[in-house]
């Protein structure tokens, strides 16, 4: 037994819907009884019903005491949902709890079937049909457990679906009007043996070293071979500038230049050749020929490689 606080039968007739006293509502008979949690659960939703309804929170109200008949089947939680949903105008709302009333054919049915009529003229009565065994029938993408539904004036859809077969109808609904819908789920061409979607393209596996590591050698030679060349410019001035009988100290100075010149040109050379190496042997150029030129130089040899993209 749930401790509940209902709303006047009489409210569904009239502008004002008054409330009572706290009253005990009784789940209806049903299938499978509700258990100890969901009649918990029920008496929840029914008290949030209340309180909406009390600050003049009709829809709300409505939804909740509909959540508590789900729960546990109650005459009083779904005459309260149809007398919020009229005070909150959701005709739509009325319809659906009134439907709901008038199928389990309880105490609230007659007043179910009063509130179902005046809300119709404001909605277009669907009678649906479908001459498929096991069809699920949607109205507008949300599925339908009736075969005779409401729905608000404007255009709808209209679709059943049944292994593989489909079918739709696009209407557009009057208020007061009431629409025969039949649907014909027709198996949809190239469903069942539809080919499948191509593999996705793998790109082919790398045969090396990424480009980024032969370009990051070659930056480095030409540093080095930037370093070299100013350096032996410093050093040739440093050995021009002395006098006609230098101290040794002075000799040191433009040997220990000479040194760090001879240095320099060492590491250029050493990162030049190892650039070369990497770029014709350790690198993935894409399939692309990679060629690789040395050119004698007065101080030296200098590498050029050459690769298309």
């Amino acid at each position: 037994m749930l401790a509940l606080a209902a709303l006047g039968l009489a409210g569904l007739q009239a502008p004002a819907v008054p409330l009572f006293s706290a009253a005990v509502a009784h789940a209806e008979p049903a299938a499978a009884a509700p258990s100890a949690e969901e009649k918990r659960r029920a008496g929840a939703a029914f008290d949030r019903g209340v309180s909406h309804f009390n600050r003049a929170e009709y829809e709300a109200a409505a939804q909740a005491f509909l959540e508590a008949d789900h729960l546990a089947p109650s005459s009083q939680a779904i005459t309260n949902a149809i007398a919020a949903a009229r005070k909150a105008s959701d005709h739509l709302l009325v319809a659906r709890a009134s439907q709901r009333a008038i199928a389990r054919d309880d105490v609230a049915a007659s007043a179910a079937r009063a509130a179902l009529a005046d809300a119709a003229t404001r909605l277009a009565r669907l009678e649906l049909t479908c001459d498929v065994k096991d069809c699920v029938i949607q109205i507008d993408g949300g599925p339908v457990s009736v075969r005779v539904d409401y729905v608000l004036p404007g255009d709808h859809r209209i679709q059943a679906q049944a292994a593989g077969a489909s079918d739709a109808e696009q209407l557009h609904c009057v208020a007061g009007a009431t629409y025969q819908v039949v649907l014909h789920p027709v198996p949809v061409k190239g469903a069942e043996h539809a080919p499948p979607p191509p593999p996705p393209v793998q790109p082919p596996p790398s045969r090396g070293l990424p480009r980024a590591v032969f370009f990051t050698g070659l930056g480095a030679t030409a540093l080095l071979g930037g370093l070299t060349i100013w350096s032996g410019v410093d050093a040739i001035q440093a050995k021009d500038a002395l006098p006609a009988v230098p101290e040794q100290s002075q000799n040191d100075a433009v040997l220990a230049r000479a040194r760090r010149s001879n240095f320099l040109l060492g590491g250029a050379l050493l990162a030049g050749a190892g650039t070369a190496i990497v770029g014709l042997a350790f690198t993935d150029w894409g399939g692309k020929p990679v060629t690789a030129v040395v050119v004698p130089g007065p101080r030296g040899a200098f590498v050029g490689v050459g690769a298309s993209f």
